[in-house]
């Protein structure tokens, strides 16, 4: 006869459920009786002697799954046939710092399986969470009261209060009514927000995520800003797990297959978004705090966690008894924030510049209320490529205007080139296909390189209006009747583009009728708020050795000056030897500069002549003794430093005057307070020394049917395989030479 302990065990063991034990940070060493942080104290848990503690019990007592094993029990049509006895898994969320430093090694020394869910946006931009933010202005704040929401606060009694209040208000409320509420809050505490030298000490890096996966960790998606689902609506939901999915996947170079929802509770995400996440190519995705799993009833898409407690014995009790130890919630509820159905979208092809002239100003707004918001995008920067290169080269065009209502919700700023195109071109965008197509729609001002950022313009709180652009794309593929005749090739598409996956989703419905690589990197720094802390790290970078040591030997030697025009007329008559020195860097270098070209160089006259004006254009100068021996020209648009086209005297190339002129560029924009210089596209290796964030640009290149898009990859798989042949065999005779 059973006892009432095999009884509770029968009914309430580690043997019939699947625990997944999920912790978010780990405490360092000896820090049990007194820890402090900035951030928020509530997502650490264990030191990291008691997670070892807690690692080593379960690599004794219960059966440890990685992601591999769950996924293939899942994939079976009896998963409790398939699980161990007692399985057990292992979770981390947000991707801290201390996972990598603190976790990592511990469950490599055990030889213990995790998933490490990433939220891409705080990976991409060093960005720490709204809850740690939160916490980080509150306690840095000197004020003995703020002036918040309505409200006067007593800070030294209401503290905890007010950060809690605030916590459920973003776990809680509309994204849109939250979307100011950081910045608010900041000035109401007189805070400045960290930067990301503060907030990316506290996150992984790419290269630690690499380094953990290679080590068997395996990565997952945790959307990509954390936002909680249900604060959403089903369009902005989808976007998020797709764009995470995305950027994972370029970044880590494997397939990502499974999901955290953030915070997770029930009330933070429904079923549709179990729905979504099956949709975006998520093979299982897990909720938390919300109980254990029996094996009998593992739901793919709500597979519960619970979290890791910091004591041993409660451990060991949640893992010998879940049904008893770990809380469990049954009901999902349903969407709270459904967009209201509102009028059609309307569509324009506009074929004449005069009709887009027309709209400039309506262009101009837009793009404020875009997500990709850079002076590529601008109405002028489209202008001024139109006038110079596009329209004189043949190019057919071809902007796609999308209205709802008296409202512009989207504009696709694209054009049809052909061959005829191509030929007045000093740099065509490459393709193994470009020969044999007569029409290819593409982005205005990529086909020359000339636009190292190029996105569909749409307004952030009508993504989906997108939708239409691509249905337009598709007719306009399948009008032709012979197969190869056209394709769309988007280039310079940022791999955090919204629309980049709504883009690839669409053309995968009915057979994939796309190819998608990434084809650059776009390196950039971040600079921290210019008070205090974050202005001694910013103002660091001046003191990089190698650029006060050139800095200093022309110094030395001479009277160096630097300066940005403002007046068109002088840059104007600077621009010749602007192309001068750069044709002759180039020559020197064995290759072509583009403005060998007179379109190429007409083209920056007109860019002088039109964003000059809006005060966006930055021509800098460097002289020495009176000599001109660097030029920038470049731009400062949205906040940012923009670095585009520099050159230098080649007869000081020994001397690195491109190196005195960065040093002048980062000290202007540290003056000026802006919040990032971008270097843009371009591998060099320079700008990865002075980078702490590195995005990428995509190319898709887009078909009518799935056969085509089948035999322009298999073409560019093996013109690959022969460029690496190539390469191998010039290796080979450098090192017999």
């Amino acid at each position: 006869m059973a006892s009432g302990l095999d009884r509770l065990l029968a009914r309430h063991g580690a043997a019939r459920s699947l625990v997944v034990v999920n912790y978010h940070r780990i405490r360092p060493a000896a820090s049990a009786g007194f820890f402090s942080t900035d951030f928020d104290e509530n997502v650490f848990g264990p030191t990291v002697e008691e997670f070892r503690s807690q690692m080593q019990w379960l690599k004794a007592n219960r059966c440890v799954l990685s992601e591999a094993d769950l996924l293939a029990a899942l994939r079976s049509q009896r998963p409790e046939r398939y699980l161990p006895a007692s399985p057990a898994l292992v979770t981390f969320d947000d991707g801290y710092v201390d996972n990598y430093t603190l976790a990592l090694p511990i469950l490599k020394e055990l030889g213990i399986p995790a998933i490490f869910f990433i939220s891409t946006q705080a990976v991409e931009e060093r960005k720490l969470g709204w809850w740690d933010l939160i916490s980080y202005l509150l306690k840095k704040s000197e004020r003995d009261w703020i002036e918040f929401q309505g409200k006067r606060i007593e800070l030294s009694k209401a503290r905890d209060a007010l950060r809690n209040e605030l916590l459920q208000q973003m776990k809680w409320e509309a994204s849109e009514v939250t979307a100011g509420l950081l910045s608010q809050l900041a000035e109401a505490c007189e805070v400045p927000l960290p930067g990301p030298e503060i907030s990316g000490r506290e996150l992984m890096s790419w290269q630690e995520i690499r380094e953990a996966m290679n080590s068997g960790i395996a990565i997952g998606s945790h959307t990509h800003s954390h936002r909680v689902l249900a604060t959403l609506d089903l369009e902005s939901q989808q976007l998020e797990l797709a764009r995470s999915k995305l950027i994972l996947e370029d970044k880590l170079g494997q397939p990502v297959r499974t999901l955290a929802y953030p915070v997770g509770g029930y009330e933070h995400f429904h079923m549709e978004t179990l729905t979504l996440a099956q949709r975006c190519g998520y093979e299982a995705a897990f909720s938390f705090l919300t109980g254990c799993n029996p094996v009998a009833e593992l739901q793919r898409f709500d597979l519960r966690r619970v979290s890791g407690p910091e004591e041993l014995s409660l451990f060991v009790s949640m893992l010998s008894l879940p049904g008893v130890f770990c809380r469990r919630q049954c009901a999902l509820p349903q969407p709270r924030f459904y967009k209201e159905t509102t009028q059609p979208f309307r569509l324009e092809v506009l074929s004449r510049w005069e009709e887009v002239e027309e709209r400039a100003s309506l262009w101009n707004d837009l793009l404020q209320r875009s997500e990709t918001v850079t002076v590529f995008q601008t109405y002028e920067w489209h202008a001024s490529w139109w006038k110079t290169i596009g329209q004189p080269s043949g190019v057919q065009l071809r902007v796609l205007w999308i209205t709802r209502g008296d409202q512009v919700v989207a504009i696709a700023p694209l054009g049809v080139e052909g061959p005829e195109s191509w030929k007045h071109r000093v740099r065509p965008l490459d393709s193994i296909s470009s020969v044999t197509k007569k029409e290819t729609l593409c982005f205005l001002g990529t086909s020359n390189f000339a636009s190292d950022y190029a996105d569909f313009i749409v307004d952030a709180k009508c993504a989906s209006s997108v939708r239409e652009v691509f249905t337009w794309v598709e007719t306009w593929l399948s009008e032709s009747d012979v197969r190869w005749e056209r394709q769309a090739d988007f280039f310079n598409l940022p791999t955090s583009s919204s629309t980049l996956p709504i883009l690839q989703s669409r053309f995968s419905e009915r057979g994939n009728r796309f190819s998608s690589w990434v084809t650059a990197e776009a390196p950039a720094r971040l600079f921290s708020p210019h008070t205090g802390e974050g202005l001694h790290e910013n103002l660091q970078l001046l003191n990089k050795k190698s650029l006060k040591r050139h800095f200093r030997a022309f110094e030395a030697r001479g009277k160096l000056e630097f300066r940005h025009l403002d007046d068109a007329a002088e840059i104007q008559s600077h621009l010749e030897n602007f192309f001068r020195q750069h044709r002759e860097r180039r020559r020197l270098a064995g290759d072509q500069s583009q403005f060998q070209h007179a379109s190429e160089r007409e083209f920056y006259r007109e860019l002088v002549r039109r964003l000059l004006p809006e005060g966006w254009l930055r021509f800098a100068i460097v002289t020495w003794n009176r000599e001109v021996i660097a030029y920038h020209f470049g731009f400062e648009y949205g906040g940012k430093f923009i670095w585009y086209k520099p050159t230098f005297n080649a007869k000081y190339a020994k001397q690195s005057p491109g190196e005195v002129l960065l040093r002048f560029l980062f000290e202007y924009a540290i003056e000026k307070g802006l919040q990032e210089f971008d270097f843009t596209v371009g591998e060099e290796p320079f700008k990865y020394r002075f980078a702490n964030v590195v995005r990428s640009n995509r190319r898709v290149v887009l078909f009518s049917d799935s056969m085509s898009a089948g035999l322009f990859r298999a073409r560019r798989f093996l013109s690959q395989v022969m460029m690496k042949k190539v390469r191998g065999l010039q290796v080979s005779k450098a090192v017999a030479s």
